[in-house]
C-alpha cells in the first residue's frame, strides 16, 4: 500500500493535539507528562488510529541508546519500511518537531532497536486489563478529535 504523505501528517497532527488536548486524564498514566515516557503507548494507541482512518499499517520499533557509561535511552516509534513516524520524538531535547514523518532517520537509526510487532493496541487482547485500559484511553483521544 502507498502511503499518502499529507494525509498521513494531517492525522498524526491531530491525533498529537487530542492527546495534548486531554493527556492529563487518560487512563495510561504514562501519559501524566506527555510527551516525555509516553512513546511506548502512543506507538499502539496512533498505530490503531492510523490503521482505522485507512491510511496503513504501521510496526513497533523500540530502541536504546547508552548516553555514558550508566546513562541509557529508551525510545518508540513507528514505522511503515524505511518510513519513520514519530509523534513523540520532542521529548528529547535535541528534537524540536512534534511529529516527525521522514525516510531513512539518522537520528532514530542511532538507537539500538529491533522490531516488535505490530503498531496497535489489539496486541494485548490477550490481558484483559492492559486492553481496556488503551481502549479506554483511546476512545476519550478519539472524542477530543471531535
Amino acid at each position: 500500500m502507498i502511503l499518502n504523505r499529507s494525509k498521513l501528517l494531517k492525522a498524526a497532527t491531530k491525533f498529537r493535539d487530542a492527546i495534548e488536548k486531554c493527556h492529563k486524564g487518560l487512563k495510561l498514566l504514562r501519559f501524566e507528562n506527555f510527551p516525555r515516557g509516553s512513546c511506548g503507548d502512543t506507538v499502539y494507541l496512533l498505530g490503531r488510529y492510523l490503521k482505522d482512518q485507512g491510511i496503513g499499517s504501521f510496526d513497533c520499533y523500540c530502541g536504546s541508546i547508552m548516553l555514558g557509561q550508566y546513562d541509557e535511552q529508551s525510545h518508540a516509534w513507528l514505522q511503515n519500511g524505511n518510513l519513520y513516524l514519530d509523534i513523540t520524538a520532542d521529548q528529547f531535547d535535541e528534537i524540536n518537531d512534534r511529529v516527525i514523518i521522514v525516510e531513512n532517520s539518522f537520528w532514530h537509526q542511532k538507537f539500538q532497536s529491533k522490531y516488535e510487532h505490530e503498531a496497535d493496541f489489539n496486541v494485548f487482547k490477550h490481558d484483559e486489563l492492559t486492553f481496556k485500559r488503551f481502549e479506554s484511553t483511546y476512545n476519550t483521544i478519539l472524542r477530543s478529535i471531535g
